[in-house]
């Protein structure tokens, strides 16, 4: 423990407040069950705990998005994030290597954290918090057939969920992603559990109703709690899934051929107007940035162009997509502008009332604005947190330019920018999904800054970076962390 020091001891304080306390039920509780088991079980089998916190990581990235198929009271994924946080921790005690945390995270943390501690030294008007439950009753009880019961929300709660999303998730993605093909993989299993949401969204949306929640009018959620909640996760994968389509390997291609469609046509069935928009601008973004893809612009655009000319001119496509996605002022835009306009106002009430520390953390998702969320939540001091942490990203992506995963995090660095657009409009700002991207980025930075001049190759990964062959015999469960 000693050599761990305090970031350690963080690590632990987070997760273990943040499963107890974050309100989600029995869910984390058989993660950390089954994390206790797989660390015993690596110790009489001799199998690297290094595999196991690979394995567990890339379990939670395939079901991180599944945030709608709900498990003793709490999402799906969080049962392979309480598993795969045992694991790291055992993992570093283990193996007596510090975790190697970038210090600017450990910051963001740490200023997360004083916002809130001030609230609680200098707690806010009783009114002032009570706004965003009265904004919630003027919007929702008339709506209702029967009277609307407000539960109780703690800040804790919510500060603690907030930091195991922006702080353990990317360690979590650090851990595991510790060489080229590791990085490449933990995105692959994003973009592939996304694609499980997409398809199982497009069906629902044709009639053969397989996901959780049944339509919202004409809406499809996939996978996920809200119909917005897929149309960003859609969104965040399409550049990962254009990778695909850049590779050499005709099977990738054949596989992105497949799953940039499937992404684009969920964001549709989602009927999301800030998914649709950012969508069409991960595809022209994606396709620009990229060079096998921008090459092929020049017989691919021609053709699509001619083709969307017969398709919106001829027919009345254009007119059905316009109305699906609600740009064109179909479906109950009018009482969505309502609330996004009124929950704003409310926002900026209580930023101009406390602008330093915010109100307290249970008003983080309720300003369908995730600045003015943040901002009313923790103040200057929050939001300069989120920026810092938007800086170390940006530094991550500067030094991943310059390796050989240059492509990757051009993808990467372009779904992130795509998920901070789309906040303009959204409130999705402290859910977990969100994070594991960010995660990979600053990951693939760090193992771009080892061999970053072009031509210089690292250690052929060996079966530690094989998903199906993770868990062969080792000499040692004492296992030091991959250079």
């Amino acid at each position: 423990m000693r050599k761990t020091g305090p970031v350690l001891v963080f690590l632990m304080i987070v997760s273990a407040a943040g499963f107890v306390l974050a309100g989600v039920g029995a869910t984390p509780a058989v993660g950390v069950v089954l994390g206790i088991l797989a660390v015993g079980a690596a110790g009489l089998s001799r199998v690297s705990t290094d595999r196991i916190v690979w394995v567990t990581a890339c379990i939670f990235v395939v079901t991180v998005t599944w945030n709608g198929i709900r498990v003793g009271g709490g999402a799906f994924g969080n049962v392979f994030l309480a598993l795969a946080v045992v694991s790291l921790v055992a993992h570093v005690i283990m193996s007596g290597k510090p975790l190697a945390l970038p210090p600017w995270l450990l910051i963001v943390g740490l200023g997360v954290l004083l916002a809130q501690l001030l609230s609680l030294v200098f707690p806010p008007n009783v009114e002032l918090t009570n706004m965003s439950d009265v904004q919630f009753l003027t919007l929702y009880t008339n709506a209702m057939p029967s009277p609307v019961y407000l539960p109780h929300r703690s800040d804790v709660a919510q500060l603690l969920k907030f930091e195991v999303s922006i702080v353990l998730v990317p360690v979590l993605m650090l851990a595991a992603g510790v060489t080229r093909r590791r990085c490449t993989q933990l995105l692959d299993l994003f973009t592939i559990s996304a694609l499980v949401n997409g398809f199982v969204a497009v069906a629902d949306y044709s009639g053969f109703q397989i996901g959780p929640t049944p339509l919202s009018g004409t809406r499809a959620s996939g996978l996920t709690i809200h119909p917005n909640y897929l149309a960003l996760t859609a969104t965040i994968a399409i550049p990962l899934a254009m990778l695909w389509l850049a590779r050499a390997d005709v099977r990738w291609r054949l596989a992105g051929m497949f799953a940039v469609p499937t992404l684009v046509v969920s964001v549709y069935a989602s009927g999301s107007r800030a998914g649709a928009v950012t969508a069409v601008m991960a595809v022209a973004l994606t396709a620009v940035a990229l060079p096998r893809l921008r090459r092929s612009l020049a017989v691919v655009l021609p053709v699509l162009g001619m083709l969307g000319v017969v398709v919106l001119v001829f027919t009345s496509t254009g007119d059905h997509i316009l109305s699906q996605v609600r740009i064109s002022g179909g479906g109950d835009t009018a009482g969505s502008d309502y609330q996004r306009s009124y929950v704003a106002s409310v926002a900026i009430e209580q930023i101009k009332a406390r602008p330093l520390q915010g109100v307290g953390f249970s008003v983080i998702a309720d300003a369908h604005d995730i600045y003015l969320e943040l901002l009313a939540a923790g103040g200057a001091i929050v939001l300069a947190s989120f920026f810092l942490f938007c800086g170390g990203l940006v530094a991550a992506t500067t030094r991943g330019l310059r390796g050989l995963l240059r492509n990757e995090v051009t993808a990467a660095a372009i779904a992130v920018g795509l998920w901070l657009v789309n906040g303009i409009l959204d409130n999705q700002v402290a859910d977990k999904y969100l994070y594991v991207v960010p995660g990979v980025l600053i990951a693939m930075g760090r193992v771009s800054a080892r061999a970053p001049v072009e031509g210089v190759t690292e250690a052929t990964p060996g079966a530690v970076d094989d998903v199906s062959s993770a868990l062969p015999s080792e000499p040692s469960a004492r296992a030091p962390v991959p250079a």
